[in-house]
């Protein structure tokens, strides 16, 4: 899993100029997940992945159609196949803040 987390973060950084800031992770399965079980002997999570329930990475400073991008399609494929569930890669939209009046 480590790996997999670092070839895609490697990726994020593929020109190393720091252009992506900051992730924030979704994760639509975590309130879902059913309680740890024993299976062999070791505890696992088992969680049922609904239709379109991926893992969302939003990432500031990350664009549509660059070579960054290109490279997170690709690297992501191996925590898609560590995780068992699709790995989405998008922009990090800003919610407006409310100024103080």
């Amino acid at each position: 899993r480590l790996a997999a987390i670092l070839r895609l973060a490697n990726a994020l950084d593929r020109d190393h100029d720091g252009h992506v800031r900051r992730i924030r992770i979704e994760n639509p399965l975590a309130e879902s997940a059913k309680p740890l079980h024993r299976v062999n002997g070791s505890g696992q999570r088992q969680a049922s992945l609904k239709k379109g329930e991926a893992l969302v990475i939003s990432a500031e400073g990350y664009a549509d159609g660059t070579h960054t991008a290109q490279a997170a399609a690709a690297e992501r494929y191996l925590l898609e196949t560590v995780l068992r569930r699709p790995v989405l890669v998008k922009p990090m939209t800003h919610a407006r803040t409310r100024r103080a009046a």
